[in-house]
């Protein structure tokens, strides 16, 4: 996909530069603007969906960059490859402490959509 900036309800700006779609996941490659100290923990809250309603749990991430006033750059990887149907990914924040009790009988919260070729 081509490079692409979106502002992800629940974390914020984020330009997305790849999505990487693996047998066993996905991973996101993202690259965000030095937010404070926050900036640094974004990639830990974020929740990916495919468009036919799969839920894929954050299994890993991290990054680096010009601390928390540089741009940071994460690689964050989901859990479950995506369908060959599939036409979107939802990406959508939660708050912290969340990330691993979150699940995908939640309702689908504001969210960014990716748009797959």
């Amino acid at each position: 996909m081509p490079a692409k900036t979106l502002n992800v309800p629940g974390v914020g700006p984020l330009l997305v530069i790849a999505v990487i779609g693996w047998p066993d996941s996905v991973t996101l490659l993202t690259v965000e603007p030095g937010l404070g100290v926050h900036a640094k923990h974004s990639n830990a809250r974020l929740a990916l969906r495919d468009d036919l309603g799969g839920f894929h749990p954050a299994r890993q991430g991290g990054g680096g960059g010009g601390g928390p006033f540089g741009r940071m750059i994460y690689n964050t990887t989901f859990a479950g490859a995506i369908p060959d149907e599939a036409r979107a990914l939802h990406l959508y924040g939660l708050p912290t402490g969340k990330l691993y009790t979150h699940t995908g009988e939640d309702p689908l919260p504001p969210h960014a959509t990716i748009e797959l070729d």
